[in-house]
């Protein structure tokens, strides 16, 4: 009886191993990006904190995968502080908003199945919309700048996460644009400087 009993147990812990396993293939994921425009003449940029959810998918088993993701994400960056114009001084608090939908890809390495892992990848962005909001001395400033900037932001990515045998993930990354923010009419070298805290899911 007990090893009847014992090989049922083996044949339902068999049965089930294999369907958790397959519960490391995709899901959704949400966080906070803090960012900022650096590059020459950028130095004094400001930050600024905005959302970043989607999706993602695991491409791949074993200690070395690859991960796709689709992103929306909202960077930006704030100016602050006094500027002159002319003669005159004014005080500048605006912050710039630039919302994205994004496709990162990343190479994986998971040494197991749950607990730490590292990726590296790039990601390529397409401009959604682009605002700027603040004062100007006493002028209220709420404007539409999608035309100012360039279309589509690409950046290479650093990142470390932390998954939980419930599905939980847990990730900071780093990433660093490498196209001008700016359209080529506006100027060059401001890019994108963002750095994200993600908490995702497993769902299949």
């Amino acid at each position: 009886m007990l090893s009847r009993t014992a090989a049922v147990v083996l044949l339902l812990l068999a049965g089930i191993g294999p369907a958790a396993a397959q519960r490391d293939r995709g899901g959704v994921k949400a966080g906070l990006c803090l960012s900022q425009a650096t590059g020459p003449g950028y130095e004094g940029e400001a930050n600024v904190t905005g959302p970043a959810a989607g999706m993602f998918f695991s491409l791949g088993r074993g200690p070395v995968g690859a991960q796709l993701e689709l992103l929306y994400a909202r960077k930006g960056t704030a100016e602050q502080g006094l500027a002159r114009l002319d003669t005159a001084e004014y005080y500048v608090d605006v912050a710039y908003r630039f919302h994205y939908l994004e496709v990162p890809l990343l190479l994986c390495w998971r040494p197991s199945g749950c607990g730490p892992g590292l990726y590296a990848g790039a990601s390529l962005g397409m401009l959604l919309a682009a605002s700027a909001q603040g004062r100007i001395g006493g002028m209220t400033v709420d404007a539409d700048i999608r035309t100012r900037l360039n279309e589509i932001d690409g950046g290479l990515l650093l990142g470390a996460e932390l998954r939980t045998r419930g599905g939980l993930v847990f990730e900071l990354r780093y990433e660093r644009g490498l196209l001008t923010v700016l359209d080529a009419d506006e100027g060059q070298g401001a890019y994108n400087s963002t750095i994200s805290v993600l908490m995702g899911y497993y769902l299949w």
